[in-house]
């Protein structure tokens, strides 16, 4: 027995290899259970009965599990099962210990990778061994029959009592678990242990089949570090594999909103006119000023998605979409702001992120302009940020292109992820290689923030 579980122990502490990034995911919980368990054997069963009509046993275990991905689990569980049966010409006591290692597979989340129910619907299968102490009594001694049959056992069998029994156990079952907080869940758990033994309870006079246990429990699950990190059980396929679904732009409901801005816009023109025809009031003004001042700080994060460079073109190169580029033809090279207009004098100082050559890492001076931007945009949050990266000129085309979009992407989680900056008013654009000077230049190896509101 002592063999068995050292093995259990060991499969346990190699289960965290099958992690895909266990550094960014949270994979291990444990569960405490406690329920009834119903002995399917030869004590107390009729002839004739489609049930087994055994004494229920009031159960309890617990399991240490690895959920390897959303989907799919394994771990080690233990039951303690007792059995006590008392017939017209018997009593049973067996005092029983399962340990076994078993997979689970989340069906609700296995066959639709977006799923963001907290409900986890799991099948499971296992394999393990029995241990068990059993004290097995004949009541009416004067009514044994001598065994005559192949197996030792017939008619009223001899009392026999034993504490090393020994007998595989293959449980399957199924869980009902709903995820109550990031580190909690709570689940029913239902299974049929089934033994490679028919004489688990010292008697096979009725059985023709192997003995087997019907489990019941209640479960109280622990996610481990959940709190500090995404615990895999927590999420679903596709944010697991890092898949982002693609946004969807309503078009005709962001044109409407337009619309509604221009009337607005209308309006107040028309109150100026009528403010210039006539003697202004106090209250027409007051109107007027509300009026103002209400499309003043209109927050313009719908619009946003519209402006991303990805879903336009860049005529000039100059790094802006010419779905909002005031300035298409301007030379290249040349600084421009948020809207593609030429920056005059124009010169580079602290606020730039500049890095190693052929390098994404943020040092010191990297990690202060960036705290400098997080300030700004948390003092006035109707500015959206544009971080553009830039390469110098050693090295292809294509490549430079990537590494200038690895610079500006970790310079937007930088300010998202520490700073607690709203995604939606990021955008990490990379721009590839700079032309001048054509030799390695740090001066072009950087990150560059615009804004706007």
């Amino acid at each position: 027995m002592k063999k068995t579980f050292i093995l259990f122990i060991c499969l346990a502490m190699t289960m965290g290899s099958f992690s895909q990034d266990s550094k960014k995911f949270s994979h291990w919980s444990m569960t405490l259970e406690g329920g009834l368990n119903k002995f399917d054997g030869d004590v107390k069963q009729k002839y004739n009965d489609i049930l087994p009509n055994s004494v229920m046993g009031l159960s309890y275990g617990a399991s240490l599990e690895y959920t390897v991905n959303p989907a799919w689990s394994m771990g080690l569980e233990y039951y303690y099962l007792p059995i006590n049966a008392t017939g017209p010409y018997y009593t049973v006591k067996n005092t029983m210990h399962n340990a076994d290692f078993f997979m689970a597979v989340n069906l609700l989340k296995a066959f639709n990778q977006n799923s963001k129910t907290k409900w986890g619907l799991w099948a499971t299968l296992g394999a393990g061994l029995a241990f068990y102490k059993l004290d097995y009594t004949t009541v009416y001694d004067n009514m044994m029959v001598p065994a005559t049959s192949n197996s030792g056992f017939y008619g009223y069998e001899h009392n026999q009592h034993f504490t090393d029994g020994r007998a595989g156990v293959f449980p399957i079952g199924a869980i009902l678990e709903y995820n109550v907080s990031k580190s909690l869940a709570l689940g029913v758990k239902a299974q049929y242990r089934a033994f490679n033994k028919d004489n688990v309870d010292g008697r096979n006079f009725w059985g023709v089949t192997n003995d087997a246990v019907e489990l019941g429990t209640l479960q109280l699950r622990w996610k481990i570090n959940a709190h500090n990190k995404d615990h895999v059980r927590n999420i679903n396929l596709a944010e697991y594999n890092g898949i982002v679904e693609t946004p969807t732009i309503d078009v005709d409901a962001l044109q409407n909103k337009m619309n509604a801005l221009q009337n607005e816009l209308d309006g107040s023109k028309d109150a100026m006119n009528k403010l210039r025809d006539g003697q202004p009031t106090k209250e027409s003004i007051d109107e007027l000023r509300n009026r103002i001042k209400e499309l003043e700080n209109r927050p313009l994060a719908p619009v946003a998605p519209v402006l991303k460079p990805e879903v336009a073109t860049d005529t000039d190169g100059d790094g802006v979409p010419d779905n909002r580029d005031q300035e298409p033809n301007t030379p290249p090279n040349t600084a421009v702001d948020f809207w593609g207009r030429s920056i005059k004098g124009y010169n580079i100082d602290e606020s730039g992120i500049y890095f190693d050559f052929d390098k994404s890492d943020i040092d010191a001076a990297g990690h202060k302009a960036i705290g400098m931007a997080a300030d700004k945009l948390k003092a006035n949050p109707s500015l959206v940020a544009e971080v553009r990266g830039f390469a110098d000129y050693v090295g292809t085309p294509e490549y430079n292109m990537k590494l200038s979009q690895r610079r500006a992407d970790k310079v937007k989680k930088e300010l998202i992820t520490k700073y607690n900056i709203d995604e939606k008013r990021i955008i990490a654009n990379g721009k590839g290689r700079l032309l001048e000077p054509k030799t390695a230049c740090r001066e072009n190896r950087r990150c560059t923030f615009f804004y706007d509101k």
